[in-house]
């Protein structure tokens, strides 16, 4: 889908802030409210925004500790594969994001614990009775500094190129 300078204004006004109204975006953009709600629908129905969302207070729900768990895949220890094993996973309470690597480990987790002793149950006793979990390496954050919500860099790298 070939994007024009509105459609890419509108993304990274979306992305800053999809609660907005579009009387709001129109003085942005300076477009009609009409008209942006026509080019929404339209970025929708290509797939280029996939939904919106809130953006949650995790310490407020009691759960703070981020942590980024690399995990082997034991080819030996099951007949399925990794992508088989990551969406058993991904369907774990905690986990936040499931990503397949490539390196030294198969597959990338962010998960979301109450504490440390929270994490390590997790870890023990759900994430490695998953058939095919072989060894695993576990980071915690000490300290988040950027998530993906943040500015929206790419964007705004986006709307700021030439045509």
């Amino acid at each position: 889908m070939d994007l024009d300078h509105y459609d890419k204004e509108i993304l990274q006004f979306l992305r800053r802030d999809s609660q907005q109204t579009l009387k709001e975006l129109e003085k942005t953009v300076k477009l009609k409210v009409s008209t942006l709600h026509n080019r929404i629908k339209r970025l929708e129905q290509a797939g280029l925004i996939k939904g919106y969302m809130a953006i949650v207070d995790y310490d407020k729900l009691n759960y703070p500790l981020v942590a980024y768990i690399m995990i082997g895949f034991d080819k030996t220890d099951t007949n399925s594969d990794q992508i088989q094993m990551a969406e058993k996973i991904k369907d774990l309470e905690r986990i936040e994001e499931v990503h397949i690597i490539a390196g030294e480990f198969d597959i990338l987790l962010k998960v979301r614990a109450k504490n440390i002793e929270d994490l390590g149950v997790f870890v023990t006793k759900q994430l490695k009775e998953i058939e095919g979990v072989g060894g695993s390496r576990t980071f915690v954050s000490l300290k988040t500094v950027k998530e993906y919500y943040d500015e929206p860099y790419l964007t705004d790298l986006i709307a700021n190129t030439e045509e």
